[in-house]
């Protein structure tokens, strides 16, 4: 450093530590463990983004208040230190609670103009045939708003709580140190979870959508987050690397500094300082081993800044900018320590940040569809948005792309989805929080007399742009970890503030009266406190519960989905998985009925008990022709009910569908957006006596609130087909069919027993993938020929796309055309496209075996011997195989028709269809 810098620095104001004789209260070490708990435990549970750290968030928070109320009760002098931010940060909690609150239709219209015609069946006075409501609040899913809610005051109250804490210069230290120990206990254990990972959380969690073993993700659920929550600590370990290198030694330690290990050095460096530059390397190590490229660039952006600052402030010099760069090189080799897999990862993320391909960047448009969609929102709502924590539901309104079953819970920008959910205004307040957190940063560094202040304003400044940086292509603000870190860099130079501004720090103040107005609206505080403590923790306890049996829900219907095709899976374990399926949904909305998807799946579980019911009866109606006989018996409500309950009809069997259409409406009624809880009720309301106007009715109700969901759009489909044809149907389900590949099957299974397949060949975008959907649902169907149509053009689909690219993709390629052809009976074709797929993969298994079955099936057993052979010498075990080698060995000096050996050519597509 030179002269200059070290003469500022020697002279510049410390600031003390104000107060130091002061006795510590039991409540104000309850409050400091609280803290500690929020900073550096919290983060471990997923981030907060899971009931379960949104729980220990509110209990943290809530002991935390109460316990400050307290001591502010039995301290001389209670009182609130303001920051500047009350007003703001009220009037968003303000905003939420609006969202929350029912209003008039009227008003409600003015604010959302959009809204009457996204649920038109609610608005005005809806039909009491449906048993529907009229729709009052701003949110759009009140639950989930007061859901979010709660977690922001949790967030609000610690800041508040913090803001008061930290009091004196000794303090704000510890709060920094606070948050680098945090991060650097964040980064190890990141690190070690994914040096070893079993794919699992803490080695025994296994999450439902999240896994540790392709990238460092530590207790978060996205790795991005995970990065963020440790970029933000970096330049506070500079900062500190930089005080710590360079301050004196106090004069009564100058001659014995040396016992003092606080001032012995190692390579020129203090071994506190030593400390700050491991801890560097392993954030370091930590961030780029999370592969998050946006975590890797706003770490690199953070820092540049911080060391701009610093240098133009003379607070570091070259050799302090070198030891920086160290750390940096020092996390960089580490990856090495992680394989080749994990330094070619990191290399290709380097190359795409700094790639000007945006394609490199987003990836198959992901990002630039989910922003359409929310910039279209804005549009719609501009004002107060939709509600906060709505988005997972409401960019479905707007998400005009195919979505492949795949489900955007956040808009991957906190901007947008700031704007979406709560408007300009919400935006409007975030930009406004921001500025004033800026101008604090400002204040410190420009006008601070003290050095270690100004550098510090750097530091916070230099997280404060990783933050704001970081959210334009990730939704970090909603991870309430990270929250926390971005508001304690605010109380840092809040306090720095302060300080500053501080006279006489060491007057004394008299003790404030005991039944003063303050100390007794403290006390008062205390039960309001307990109240909304208790109440939050218990929505946060149900939702914990509820969530922790959706988990059971989610994992038994993956397994449904897995066996569903399977040729081996056994009828009875399925009809075992599907009555534990129902069970979890049922358990599910009994911890939290609240919630309106677990009311859907309630519905759901219902709708299955009564399919499974009516199956063990035989003398079971379908409900489309008990539905035909009530209509053309132009029944009364009550004469249709008394007969659906006879034996003979329904029976008893009729409660279960009354009990899952009152789940549908109740999921409504907690979010009116919910496509297929209208879908679904238009299949029940006529056991209840309404018309087929109202099926109609709710059926586009249904696609006005899922006007691109697959699902809706082929049930809206099927009811027009019935009432006006299959051509006024066509549009709906062209759009579905482009917009739900994983829907697709489904509806061509529906129509292949009633129209031939060139229904979709020619009015349909056919693809390979589409084809192979199309190949499988008209197996059975009674269209042979427009079945063997199909069969030789996936064939050459799979050909021309075998011929265009290599390896492991060409070769299961070349063994779907081969199906093709030995369906076809095309015998040339099919030998040909199976030596093909063994050209490309010599030690194919899958292609030996496919070769070999069909040419024993063919009766060419010297030809299919080899291959067999070949099989049974990598897998001994299998005893079908030995046995067919056999057989096949044995027959093979008999007298048969050999197959003529044609050369393996890369035959073009063109040829294949000769």
């Amino acid at each position: 450093m030179s002269s200059h810098a070290h003469s500022r620095h020697r002279h510049s104001r410390a600031p003390e530590n104000w107060n130091t004789t002061a006795p510590v209260s039991w409540a104000k070490v309850v409050v400091d463990c609280c803290l500690l708990g929020t900073l550096v435990v919290a983060p471990f549970f997923m981030g907060g983004r899971e009931p379960l750290g949104q729980l220990v968030l509110t209990i943290l928070a809530g002991v935390a208040a109460i316990a400050w109320a307290v001591h502010q009760m039995r301290t001389e002098q209670p009182g609130w230190k303001f920051s500047g931010a009350e007003f703001l940060m009220l009037s968003g909690i303000g905003l939420v609670v609006f969202q929350l609150t029912p209003i008039s239709q009227a008003l409600l219209g003015r604010i959302s103009p959009k809204l009457p015609d996204i649920i038109p069946l609610l608005w005005g006075t809806p039909d009491p045939v449906l048993g529907l409501e009229a729709w009052q609040t701003v949110s759009l899913a009140p639950y989930m708003t007061w859901s979010h809610l709660s977690t922001l005051l949790a967030c609000v109250v610690l800041f508040f709580i913090l803001l008061q804490r930290v009091e004196t210069w000794q303090d704000v230290q510890y709060l920094a140190s606070l948050l680098i120990g945090g991060a650097v206990v964040m980064a190890a254990f990141g690190i070690l979870q994914f040096a070893t990972s079993n794919g699992k959380y803490f080695w025994f969690y296994r999450h439902a959508q999240a896994t540790t073993k392709f990238a460092a993700v530590g207790g978060f659920t996205n790795a991005n987050h995970f990065a963020n929550f440790l970029a933000m600590s970096v330049p506070l370990q500079i900062w500190m690397l930089v005080r710590l290198q360079s301050s004196d030694v106090p004069k009564h330690q100058r001659h014995h500094h040396n016992q003092d290990w606080q001032y012995r050095e190692i390579g020129g460096l203090r071994l506190p300082a030593l400390l700050v530059v491991v801890s560097l390397a392993v954030t370091g190590l930590a961030i780029l081993l999370s592969m998050s490229r946006g975590g890797i660039a706003v770490t690199f952006a953070g820092t540049v800044i911080l060391l701009g600052l610093m240098w133009w402030k003379s607070l570091l010099d070259s050799r302090m900018t070198a030891i920086v760069a160290i750390a940096a090189t020092a996390g960089i080799i580490g990856t090495m320590m992680f394989g080749d897999l994990a330094a070619k990862m990191i290399e290709q993320n380097v190359v795409e940040l700094t790639s000007s391909d945006v394609d490199q960047l987003d990836h198959n448009q992901a990002r630039q569809r989910i922003w359409d969609a929310n910039f279209k929102g804005i549009h719609d709502f501009p004002l107060l948005g939709t509600g906060l924590g709505t988005h997972s539901q409401v960019y479905k309104l707007w998400y005009d792309y195919p979505d492949n079953g795949k489900i955007c819970s956040h808009a991957e920008s906190g901007y947008l989805q700031i704007g979406l959910e709560t408007g300009l205004a919400g935006l409007c307040i975030v930009g406004a929080l921001w500025l004033l957190a800026a101008s604090w940063c400002a204040r410190v560094y420009f006008w601070s007399k003290s050095s270690d202040m100004a550098g510090l304003a750097a530091a916070v400044f230099a997280g404060f742009v990783i933050s704001l940086l970081h959210s334009v292509t990730d939704f970090v603000w909603y991870a309430p970890a990270c929250v926390m870190v971005v508001l304690a860099l605010g109380i840092l130079v809040v306090r720095c503030i302060s300080l500053e501004d501080a006279t006489d720090p060491a007057a004394e103040k008299t003790s404030t009266p005991l039944f003063s107005p303050i100390r007794m609206s403290w006390g008062l505080l205390v039960p309001g406190l307990a109240l909304l403590c208790v109440s939050i923790i218990q929505l946060k306890w149900t939702e914990t519960i509820a969530f922790s049996r959706t988990y059971s829900h989610r994992m038994l219907t993956e397994s449904l989905l897995d066996s569903k095709d399977s040729t081996e899976a056994d009828p009875d374990e399925r009809l075992r998985l599907h009555k534990l399926q129902i069970k979890a949904a049922l358990d599910s909305i009994e911890a939290n009925p609240t919630e309106f998807e677990l009311q859907m799946h309630a519905g759901l579980a219902y709708d299955k008990l009564f399919l499974l019911a009516q199956q063990e009866r035989d003398d079971a109606m379908p409900l489309i022709h008990l539905r035909d006989a009530a209509r053309a018996s132009n029944f009364e409500r009550a004469e249709l009910i008394a007969w659906l309950e006879k034996p003979g009809v329904l029976g008893e069997n009729r409660k279960l569908i009354a009990s899952a259409a009152e789940h549908f409406r109740e999921s409504i009624r907690y979010c009116p957006i919910q496509g297929r809880s209208y879908v679904e009720l238009a299949s029940m309301v006529w056991t209840e006596g309404a018309s087929s106007e109202s099926e109609m009715r709710l059926l586009e109700q249904a696609l006005k609130t899922r006007p691109y969901d697959s699902g809706v759009l082929f049930s809206y489909a099927y009811h027009v087909s019935e009432l006006d044809g299959i051509e006024a149907a066509l549009p709906y389900l062209q759009k579905g069919f482009v917009n739900g590949p994983e829907d697709r099957l489904s509806l061509m299974r529906a129509y292949s027993p009633l129209l031939p397949a060139a229904f979709f060949l020619e009015n349909f975008p056919i693809d390979r993938d589409s084809l192979s959907q199309l190949e499988e649902a008209y197996r059975e169907a009674p269209d042979r020929y427009g079945y063997s149509k199909v069969l030789k053009q996936l064939a050459l689909e799979n050909v021309q796309h075998a011929i265009e690219v290599d390896g492991l993709k060409a070769e299961e390629s070349w063994l779907a055309a081969h199906k093709c052809y030995v369906t076809l009976g095309d015998k040339n074709k099919a030998y040909k496209c199976g030596m093909a797929a063994l050209e490309v993969n010599p030690s194919s298994y899958d292609a030996h075996q496919a070769l070999g079955l069909w040419l024993y099936d063919e009766g060419q057993f010297a030809l299919a011997a080899e291959h067999l052979l070949w099989c049974h010498r990598r897998r001994p075990a299998v005893d079908w195989i030995r046995t067919l080698a056999e057989n096949a060995m044995a027959q093979s000096h008999e007298p048969t028709q050999s197959a003529p050996a044609y050369p393996i050519e890369r035959t073009s597509a063109s040829q294949f269809g000769q």
